[in-house]
């Protein structure tokens, strides 16, 4: 009776004890895109006053490393974007200027795990903030960034508005579930987020994400 006590207590401990699966590694391509216009700037009061996103929480993506391909969060080259052929069409569009094209690889973690991404681009009109990916059941995704347009450069594009105009400074928070080998656009006035998360056949253990 002792053996066979002892031999269940085993696969209990056997079934019981934790365990640590693959995790699934996604492609992550973002492209945030400004379209400046007066109707644009006077369709909303904007406010003076809000937070800005708090980017110590956030981590910078490593420049890409010809060595690991594959390493998560790093840059990766421009032939690896899905979104191509929409920098294209957009770059031949009139008033439309892509300020953020980048892809990254990451895993699938909860929204306690995931990171922060910080995102910046742009030039005379620039975006900072930053970007976090999780997945409760569909992925999330939470934005939290703003637009900043000198005040030179809206007295260029829309003269008759910017004394109606109390910020140079415009914020995009918005979260969102995103489904796989789907484009999700953020959308706001003055400038969008498209997002596209694609599914790798790497996977990496969780203990390495710990």
């Amino acid at each position: 009776m002792r053996l066979i006590k002892l031999f269940l207590l085993i696969l209990i401990a056997g079934v019981t004890s934790p365990s640590f699966a693959a995790t699934r590694i996604y492609q992550l391509d973002l492209l945030i895109v400004s379209h400046v216009t007066t109707k644009a700037l006077l369709s909303e009061n904007w406010p003076a006053n809000f937070t800005m996103p708090l980017l110590s929480k956030a981590v910078d993506l490593k420049p890409y490393d010809t060595a690991m391909p594959n390493a998560l969060y790093q840059i990766l080259p421009a032939d690896r974007s899905k979104f191509a052929k929409e920098v294209d069409i957009l770059n031949k569009q009139a008033g439309y200027h892509v300020l953020v094209d980048m892809a990254w690889l990451q895993p699938a973690l909860t929204i306690k795990q995931a990171t922060w991404i910080h995102v910046s681009g742009g030039t005379s009109i620039q975006v900072n903030g930053m970007l976090k990916i999780s997945r409760p059941y569909l992925f999330q995704a939470d934005a939290d960034l703003v637009l900043t347009i000198p005040a030179a450069v809206m007295q260029q594009i829309a003269p008759n508005a910017i004394a109606k105009i109390a910020t140079t400074q415009f914020v995009l928070k918005q979260t969102a579930s995103v489904r796989a080998n789907q484009i999700y656009y953020f959308d706001h006035p003055l400038f969008g987020v498209i997002l596209r998360i694609t599914p790798l056949d790497e996977k990496v253990n969780e203990l390495d994400l710990t």
